[in-house]
C-alpha cells in the first residue's frame, strides 16, 4: 500500500512530537541533559564530606529576592496588590538584597553576631580608662561650677564586672532546631557536574545568584569514637576550621534541583537535587530564623480584698501543704504522692494514716479563705503579727500561697492576718479558716476503739461465752458428776450386788 505525501507528513510530525514529548518527560531534574556541557559527568557526589552539622561555628545566607508590585494603593498603608502588574518583555523584576549571619558561641548555642559583639565589647572594656580620664582632668574648676554641675556616675572596676556578668536580653534562637536545618545543608548531594561550553553562566542563573551561602566549619568540635577506628576520609579530613561557599543560581528544568558552584570552583556546575529540603529548612532562615518561644511570665499575685485572698489557687495543683503552730510547735506537712495522688500526712515528723476524704475536705477550704477588709499595717505587734500564732502554706508548679494568723478581733469573728509578701494587713473571717486551725487539734486520722469500763465488762462477758461454749469432754464429764448422778450410781451398784 501506498502512502500519499499527507500521510508521509503527518506521520513525520507525529514521530517529532513523541520525541520531543520523550525528552521532556523524562527530565525530573537529577537526569538534566538539556544543557550545554563540557566534561560532564554524572558521578553523585557528597559536596561537603566529613562536615556535620554540630561543627559550624558561622553561618551566613544572603538572598535576591524581587519586591513584587510596587503600584500605589488607593489606601497608604494597605498591602501591595494582587495579581502584580505584569512586566514589558525583556525587563528583570526590581530585587532587594535580604542576608542573615549566625554565630556559634562558646557555650555551642547560636547567637547573632551583634549580640555576640556586644557581650565581647563590654567584656574588653578597659576600666582604667575612666581612672585616666579622672587624673588628666583639669583641676581648675571653681566650687560653683562643680555645685552647678550634673552629679557624674562613675563605675568602678568592682561594679564594672558586676555589669558584665549580668545576662544580655536578646533573641534566644533555637539551637536544636537550626542543627537540624542545617543538617540538610552538610548533607546535600551533586548527581550532575559540568562546565558550559560557551562559558555562559547567566543561563543557569550563576552570574547574579540566587542564593549564597558561607559558614565555616571547626572539625575540633568533633570528639573522636575511641570505639570506631579512624577511616581514610578521617585521616585526610582537614583539622583546622574551613571555610565552605555554595553559590546556587536557577532551579533544573524539572524543578527537583538547582544549578550552583562549590567554593573557589568557578567553573564548576553542580546540579545539587535535594531543592525542596534545602528550600524549606536552609534557605528559608533568611527571613526565618527559628527562636525559642520566651517562657510564660507567672502572673504576679493579686490581692482583691474584700473576697478569696488567694486568687487562682487550685487544690489539684498543689503539690504539698505546711501549717505551723507557732504556740506549740506542732508542724503538719501534706505532700502528695506522685502516683497514687493521696495526701501523705505528717505531723512533727511521723507519718499518720490519714483519712483522704475528710482531708480533702479541709484543704479545699484553703483556696476559699475569705478577706473581709485590707488595712495598712501601723502596728503588727498590736495585731499578733510580729509573731504569728499560725502559719499555713501552699505550693504549687509556679508559686508559694503564705496565709500567717495573728491576734482575733474583740468578737472572736475576725482573724489578723498577713498573705503573701503584701504589707497591708488583711481581716480574714474566723469561719473560713476554722478547719485549717482545727487540725492541729483534731487532725484526719482513724481513732482507735475507745476502752471504757462498760466496754470492758462487754468484752469480758463476751469471751466467757465463748470460752463456756468450747468446753472440753473432760469439763463435761466434771459437771455431770452432780447429787442425783451419784446417788443414780449407788443404786446402781447395789441392785448389782
Amino acid at each position: 500500500m501506498r502512502l500519499n505525501r499527507q500521510s508521509v507528513i503527518f506521520i513525520g510530525l507525529l514521530a517529532i512530537a513523541i520525541v520531543v514529548s520523550w525528552i521532556l518527560l523524562s527530565d525530573d531534574g537529577e537526569n538534566d541533559t538539556a544543557v550545554p556541557t563540557a566534561a560532564a559527568t554524572a558521578e553523585t557526589i557528597l559536596l561537603f564530606p566529613n562536615v556535620q552539622e554540630t561543627q559550624l561555628t558561622s553561618l551566613s545566607i544572603s538572598a535576591e529576592v524581587e519586591v513584587g508590585d510596587t503600584r500605589p494603593t488607593p489606601i497608604p498603608g494597605n498591602p501591595t496588590l494582587e495579581p502584580a502588574t505584569p512586566l514589558p518583555e525583556g525587563v528583570d523584576p526590581e530585587t532587594r538584597t535580604e542576608s542573615v549571619a549566625l554565630m556559634r558561641n562558646d557555650a555551642g548555642s547560636w547567637v547573632f553576631p551583634d549580640d555576640m559583639g556586644d557581650a565581647e565589647a563590654e567584656m574588653t572594656a578597659e576600666p582604667e580608662a575612666t581612672m585616666d580620664a579622672e587624673m588628666t582632668a583639669e583641676p581648675e574648676a571653681t566650687m560653683d561650677a562643680e555645685m552647678t554641675a550634673e552629679p557624674e556616675v562613675t563605675v568602678s572596676p568592682d561594679q564594672l564586672t558586676t555589669l558584665v556578668t549580668e545576662p544580655v536580653t536578646v533573641d534566644t534562637i533555637d539551637t536544636v532546631a537550626l542543627d537540624t536545618a542545617l543538617r540538610t545543608l552538610v548533607s546535600t548531594r551533586s548527581n550532575q557536574q559540568f562546565t558550559p561550553e560557551n562559558g555562559d553562566y547567566s543561563q543557569f542563573g550563576l552570574d547574579n545568584p540566587t542564593y549564597v551561602i558561607e559558614f565555616t566549619a571547626n572539625p575540633a568540635l568533633i570528639t573522636p569514637d575511641p570505639l570506631s577506628p579512624p577511616t581514610p576520609d578521617d585521616v585526610s579530613s582537614p583539622t583546622e576550621p574551613q571555610n565552605y561557599r555554595l553559590v546556587i543560581g536557577n532551579r533544573t528544568v524539572g524543578e527537583n534541583g538547582f544549578y550552583a558552584q562549590l567554593n573557589d570552583d568557578t567553573e564548576t556546575i553542580y546540579i545539587i537535587t535535594n531543592a525542596s529540603a534545602l528550600q524549606t529548612s536552609v534557605l528559608s532562615l533568611v527571613d526565618n530564623v527559628p527562636l525559642l518561644a520566651p517562657p510564660t511570665p507567672t502572673p504576679a499575685p493579686i490581692l482583691s480584698v474584700p473576697g478569696p485572698v488567694f486568687n487562682g489557687f487550685l487544690l489539684n495543683t498543689v503539690t504539698d501543704f505546711t501549717f505551723t503552730n507557732n504556740e506549740t510547735g506542732d508542724v503538719i506537712t501534706l505532700t502528695r504522692d506522685p502516683v497514687t495522688t493521696e495526701w501523705i500526712y505528717d505531723l512533727n515528723g511521723d507519718v499518720l494514716p490519714a483519712l483522704q476524704p475528710q482531708l480533702q475536705v479541709v484543704l479545699n477550704t484553703f483556696g476559699l479563705i475569705e478577706g473581709v477588709q485590707r488595712t495598712p499595717a501601723t502596728d503588727l505587734i498590736a495585731l499578733g503579727l510580729d509573731a504569728p500564732t499560725y502559719t499555713f502554706t501552699a505550693t504549687d508548679a509556679t508559686r508559694t500561697y503564705t496565709l500567717q494568723l495573728g491576734d482575733q478581733d474583740a468578737t472572736q469573728t475576725i482573724y489578723y492576718s498577713l498573705v503573701d509578701e503584701f504589707t497591708d494587713v488583711v481581716l480574714v473571717d474566723a469561719t473560713s479558716v476554722a478547719l485549717l486551725i482545727d487540725l492541729f487539734e483534731n487532725p484526719p486520722v482513724p481513732v482507735p476503739a475507745e476502752t471504757t469500763p462498760e466496754a470492758t465488762a462487754e468484752m469480758t462477758a463476751e469471751a466467757t461465752a465463748e470460752a463456756s461454749s468450747e468446753s472440753t469432754p473432760e469439763a463435761e464429764m466434771t459437771a455431770e458428776a452432780t447429787p442425783e448422778a451419784t446417788a443414780e450410781s449407788t443404786e446402781e451398784a447395789d441392785t448389782d450386788e
